[in-house]
């Protein structure tokens, strides 16, 4: 008797349980692919992060040579940019990735912004 009825349940169950899974996966499909995006969004940021790093390094290295207002103009575009990146992606994250995304990044982004700012301007070398 057990058996008969934990079959009839079960056929129930699972027709429940299909019907609600699809249910799940027709509105959660927005929110896997919301999140996809996110997610290429951060590490797109993070490249940019890389990416002005590095600018910041050959900026450092090359003060006083011909190749320092390249380097110093390719710097501070990679910084803002970056900068602008962050900015934009605090507003479009929901609210707790947000939050975890500007205690994660805000400190290393003002360094390399004060970094930057440290900087002589390239007039201040051509003159």
């Amino acid at each position: 008797m057990t058996s008969f009825l934990s079959n009839k349940l079960f056929k129930k169950t699972k027709r429940n349980t299909k019907v609600l899974w699809l249910s799940f996966c027709k509105s959660s499909s927005y929110s896997f692919q919301e999140i996809s995006f996110q997610d290429k969004d951060i590490r797109a940021f993070e490249k940019s992060f890389q990416i002005a790093a590095d600018e910041m390094v050959y900026a450092i290295e090359s003060q006083g040579s011909i190749y320092y207002r390249g380097d110093f103009l390719a710097a501070s575009e990679a910084v803002h940019l970056c900068i602008d990146q962050f900015h934009d992606l605090l507003h479009s994250l929901k609210p707790d990735k947000s939050h975890t995304f500007q205690l994660k990044w805000s400190e290393p982004l003002f360094k390399l912004r004060s970094r930057l700012d440290s900087l002589p301007s390239p007039k201040d070398k051509d003159n």
